[in-house]
């Protein structure tokens, strides 16, 4: 079969963080010490670029990523010499000042950062406050960088998008400064990992068979190759990536990169994932055996994505039924893969 190929490589350099927050998606905190060498990254980012003639962007994430201290710049600077852009992602440790902020930030900038994201909320807030996020976030935008700060969502967290939004210092620049444009502010689903914490979701955020026309394919597996801490490769970066053994593609330089992510094409789930998304295929289950049910307190579809994979009952009636629809999944993925390699200008 024709196959597509990413246009993003995500580095998971670490799973060391200087938060420890409750629903971390990696679990990550200070006491992980496991990391990807410098040359290692160096390697993962030019054999991609060499093989991937989609890939259009590489992600720097954790953990958190600015623990990778001076190998955060150089393989920064790397990608950016090999035409591609370039993110972070960061809690805003570093810029508890508005000149430490300027210190972290500008080796980035000379190196070729386009963006830089801030993640924050209560559970962060726990670790980093929010004064430091817009001393970062400021700072990153004066400099040129397009920067997004995401905040937590759900309905009983104590610190909430408006008050990112009205805190005085962000709100003043974001009414008159030239770089305003630079900064965006958004609500993102926070999602529980952990049955006694209680956590409302937002209700735009809720899930369930009757929205189903409104979901689609998953636009982040198959088109997101991941490095680990570990050194292995993963179909996509999602939050629920390490409760999936099966996004685990094979340890990096094991074989060539070519072959490790053209072995996912064996996988049709995750052709399918890609076409219509976990939710759909969770739906799909539940018609075929009406007593799984569909989770109603699903938010996120990287939730649905770990209950098509890690529920047995579900499973099995996707394996059992699979067949029936195998031909419609292949069509709609000829006429996806279509419209993506126009979308990355490949021919």
């Amino acid at each position: 079969m024709s196959l597509i190929s990413p246009n993003t490589l995500t580095v998971l350099g670490t799973y060391k963080c200087t938060a420890a927050c409750k629903e971390c998606c990696f679990e990550c905190g200070p006491h992980l010490n496991q990391r990807v060498p410098l040359e290692d990254i160096i390697s993962f980012i030019e054999e991609g670029k060499e093989t991937f003639e989609t890939l259009r962007g590489v992600v720097f994430s954790g953990g958190e990523c600015f623990l990778l201290g001076n190998d955060l710049v150089e393989a920064v600077k790397c990608a950016s010499s090999l035409g591609l852009n370039t993110r972070c992602v960061s809690n805003g440790y570093w810029a508890s000042t508005t000149q430490a902020a300027k210190r972290r930030i500008e080796p980035l900038r000379n190196a070729g950062l386009k963006e830089l994201n801030f993640s924050t909320g209560n559970d962060h807030q726990e670790f980093v406050p929010f004064d430091n996020i817009v001393n970062g976030a400021i700072q990153a935008a004066k400099f040129g960088i397009n920067v997004i700060i995401v905040v937590e969502g759900f309905e009983n967290s104590t610190f909430k998008y408006e008050d990112a939004v009205n805190h005085p210092e962000l709100k003043d620049f974001m009414s008159r400064d030239q770089h305003r444009y630079n900064i965006r502010i958004i609500n993102n689903v926070w999602v529980p990992f952990f049955k006694e914490r209680e956590i409302v979701p937002l209700s735009i955020a809720k899930r369930n068979y009757k929205s189903m026309d409104s979901f689609e394919g998953c636009d982040n597996i198959l088109t997101n190759l991941a490095l680990t801490p570990n050194s292995e490769l993963a179909s996509c970066c999602g939050i629920t990536m390490e409760h999936i053994r099966e996004m685990k593609i094979g340890e990096f330089k094991s074989e060539s990169l070519e072959e490790l992510y053209n072995k996912q094409f064996e996988d049709f789930l995750k052709l399918w994932i890609w076409v219509d998304g976990p939710e759909r295929i969770y739906h799909f289950a539940t018609t075929k055996e009406p007593t799984l049910g569909f989770d109603a307190t699903i938010t996120h579809n990287c939730q649905a994505c770990a209950v098509i994979y890690g529920n047995e009952s579900v499973k099995e009636v996707i394996f059992k039924y699979w067949s029936e629809i195998k031909d419609e999944v292949l069509f709609r993925y000829y006429v996806k893969r279509k419209y993506y390699l126009q979308a990355v200008k490949i021919s």
